[in-house]
């Protein structure tokens, strides 16, 4: 919440009232300071900007530099996605190398856990791809290394508790602004709620932002590199700690806009 002074709201209760609930009154408080400071901890910058990170599978990061073409000579932009855009029915895909404007039908590699057609329908990890062999070297159905299977069941495991974490974060902010706003009614002052309306909405920002930025360039990076597995890699965790590093820097500029209007 806010850290700045507010005014103090103190309920006056009947004597008879009061003298009741001595005997519980000091316990509840307790409990109720105890709940708070969990509350607080929970929702401290760091944890926050972790959650926040979490938005970096959510997004779409366009690959830095065009990949060859499936006609000889040309070349061909792609995206990297950890949602579905094949529009296939029942897809057991994690990662999506999206060929930009190929049309109504999906044409890129992805990176599949399920029934593989060239091992008998065994369910394993491997390459599907359409129209993207020359753009990253991966004939279809080809199964991934060992080393490419942990890292995949990795990301598999990943993205539900990230995804899972990023609500729970977002719901704290807007529980953390409701509550400045509540005690804003009371006490007829909302320069709390401002401050803190200007820190989550920073954060938020701020944390699209960076991880759009860093996931591209991370994906670029691991492009380089590996072709295939080295831009999911690279996109992923380019994607999270930019989350996380503009959850961080957006808040301080939210809340440092706030004071300097007020």
């Amino acid at each position: 919440m806010s850290n700045k002074s507010r005014k103090p709201v103190t309920p006056t209760l009947p004597p008879e009232v009061a003298a009741e609930a001595g005997a519980t009154g000091v316990s509840g408080q307790g409990n109720q300071a105890m709940m708070q400071k969990l509350f607080d901890r929970q929702r401290s910058p760091p944890i926050q900007s972790a959650r926040a990170g979490g938005m970096f599978q959510e997004l779409q990061y366009p690959l830095l530099q065009d990949r060859p073409g499936a006609q000889v000579g040309t070349r061909e932009n792609y995206n990297l996605s950890f949602r579905d855009k094949s529009g296939y029915k029942g897809s057991t895909s994690e990662a999506f190398l999206n060929k930009a404007g190929g049309g109504s039908k999906w044409k890129g590699l992805r990176l599949d856990h399920g029934p593989n057609v060239k091992t008998n329908g065994q369910t394993n990890w491997h390459w599907n791809q359409k129209g993207a062999m020359n753009a990253f070297g991966q004939p279809n159905h080809a199964v991934t290394s060992p080393a490419t299977a942990k890292v995949a069941s990795a990301l598999k495991a990943v993205k539900p508790a990230a995804r899972g974490a990023m609500l729970v974060g977002a719901g704290m902010d807007a529980y953390s602004v409701g509550s400045e706003a509540h005690e804003s009614m009371q006490t007829g002052d909302w320069d709390n709620t401002i401050d803190e309306g200007a820190r989550v909405a920073g954060g938020w920002a701020g944390a699209y932002a960076g991880a759009k930025t860093m996931g591209a360039l991370g994906a670029g990076l691991g492009t380089m590199v590996a072709p295939g597995m080295g831009t999911v890699v690279g996109g992923a965790v380019g994607g999270f700690l930019g989350g996380m590093a503009g959850y961080m820097g957006g808040s301080a500029l939210g809340q440092w806009a706030a004071n300097q209007g007020q």
